[in-house]
């Protein structure tokens, strides 16, 4: 049954009570009950009844329409949820009296977070799936370069062929890697990311990282270190990919940020019950208002203009480390260069 007929027939009905009582009151007063018809008593009491007869109709006039104005916005936003059109906020106008309903005023206000929760999905997974088509860029541009190195005779010793076919290897795999991740990302929610995090151990997957970033010096010319001071019994909850691709972002931006000669260390350890990472170079370095928006997508520092790229990096890195409950900081100053901070709380790893 529609709900405009259902509420006529509510609305019928209701008002059909008092009328019936007056009916049979005006009955009883004009041929049943012994008081004279022009008594004051009965025609107080005849007025009254009408008087209520009207308030009534009034109120239930009024009530019914707020219901099927709320009712028929309802169904135009939930229309526009399921067609996808997310842009309209749910919430009503401010001076609609909807809002004096409290429990419509509720239905609402889920709804609105709802909507927003979709466009926040929406997002993330657009940002995500863009992050990791920028991923692909680094591996093929290694590979690219000791392909044409080799190609060219630069590579002509015994261990530099051997290192440099080790690399191409390395990020062979590590392409692959992504694209699986990228596929298997196709296929799932960011929510389901975070149900595939699983026990990994921290000083292993951080010296794989140190040792796969120092493969790389001999091609870039960087004073590059690492300190990894973690007992060999602590692992984190984490997907291993996931979390080699942001260190790898964080590696990646600053070998870009970076001249020739310029140092860039990496640490890690255990401080204040927490995993702490850190990833600090010499480089260009940027302004202090620049900080807020660094994991913003598409933005590109001030000193950044003459180096390639979009701007997601960061971004993808940001998003890594908010699947896992993790927080990211940078800390920054011109001409001096940058650090990043990655910090791995209690919760997110044991001791066993």
């Amino acid at each position: 049954m529609k709900l405009k007929k259902l509420t006529v027939l509510l609305f019928v009905f209701l008002l059909s009570i008092p009328i019936t009582l007056s009916i049979f009151l005006t009955i009883d007063l004009l041929f049943l009950s012994p008081v004279p018809i022009h008594s004051k008593k009965a025609v107080i009491y005849v007025f009254a009844l009408f008087i209520m007869i009207i308030s009534i109709t009034i109120f239930l006039f009024f009530i019914f329409k707020w219901i099927l104005i709320f009712f028929t916005q309802l169904q135009k936003k939930t229309e526009n949820l399921s067609s996808g059109s997310l842009q309209e906020s749910v919430i009503p106008e401010a001076n609609s009296r909807i809002l004096q309903i409290s429990e419509m005023e509720d239905i609402m206000q889920n709804l609105e977070k709802m909507r927003l929760s979709l466009i926040n999905a929406q997002n993330q997974k657009s940002r995500f799936i863009m992050g990791i088509s920028h991923d692909i860029r680094t591996p093929i541009s290694i590979i690219k370069g000791y392909t044409e190195a080799l190609s060219d005779g630069f590579l002509t010793g015994p261990e530099e062929t051997k290192n440099g076919l080790d690399i191409i290897s390395q990020k062979t795999q590590e392409l692959e890697g992504i694209t699986e991740t990228l596929i298997d990302y196709m296929r799932m929610d960011l929510n389901e990311l975070t149900e595939q995090l699983e026990p990994i151990n921290a000083r292993e997957v951080f010296h794989l990282f140190a040792k796969s970033s120092e493969l790389t010096m001999p091609i870039y010319n960087r004073n590059y270190t690492y300190n990894i001071d973690i007992p060999e019994n602590i692992t984190i909850l984490a997907n291993k990919n996931l979390l080699l691709r942001a260190l790898d972002n964080l590696f990646t931006n600053a070998l870009h940020y970076t001249k020739n000669h310029d140092k860039i260390h990496f640490d890690a350890h255990l401080e204040d019950k927490c995993i702490k990472l850190s990833l600090e170079d010499s480089g260009i370095g940027m302004e202090k208002n620049e900080l807020n928006n660094i994991f913003n997508i598409f933005y590109r520092g001030q000193n950044t203009n003459k180096q390639k790229g979009l701007g997601i990096g960061l971004t993808v890195v940001h998003d890594i480390v908010e699947i896992h409950k993790w927080k990211i900081s940078c800390e920054s100053e011109k001409g001096k260069g940058t650090t990043f901070f990655i910090t791995i709380p209690l919760e997110s790893y044991s001791d066993k």
